[in-house]
């Protein structure tokens, strides 16, 4: 498995993917925990969908300063490098790539545990210790552009 594109200018949000992971990232990812398993094809389209549907965010829009948990989330496909999109729960609460940021973070996390619930209740999630696809590792984290 190839890292995946650590959100490089020119990559877009994809509608589709055969796997989509939620990854802890930043500051607090000693403290954040991140489901084993990753949502399926279908279901990862699902979750796209929400994310593309979100307004794009403004470059010159006010935003909060507290800070808070960062995910990633991971797109795998066939053939091509995974895109990893930071998921920030703090400040604009951003969803996307480098060129396509989305206001909505938490509507995005929402849909992902909606349909991660949806697929653990049609099958059986890995056992503790297990996953489904290559695990989360630190060089995930995106590097600033």
């Amino acid at each position: 498995m190839r890292r995946p594109r650590a959100c490089r200018p020119g990559v877009a949000i994809p509608d589709q993917a055969l796997r989509l992971r939620l990854c802890a990232a930043g500051e607090q990812q000693l403290r954040q925990w991140a489901p084993l398993d990753a949502l399926e094809s279908e279901r990862a389209a699902a979750v796209l969908a929400v994310l593309a549907a979100l307004p794009r965010a403004d470059a010159n829009q006010a935003c909060t300063a507290e800070l808070g948990p960062e995910f990633l989330l991971i797109g795998e496909f066939a053939g091509r490098e995974p895109v990893a999109m930071p998921l920030r729960l703090y400040g604009c609460r951003t969803v996307g790539t480098p060129d396509d940021q989305r206001n909505g973070a938490d509507k995005v996390l929402d849909a992902f545990r909606t349909e991660l619930a949806a697929q653990r209740a049609a099958t059986s999630p890995p056992a503790a210790g297990q996953r489904t696809t290559p695990r989360c590792t630190p060089h995930w984290t995106p590097r600033a552009p």
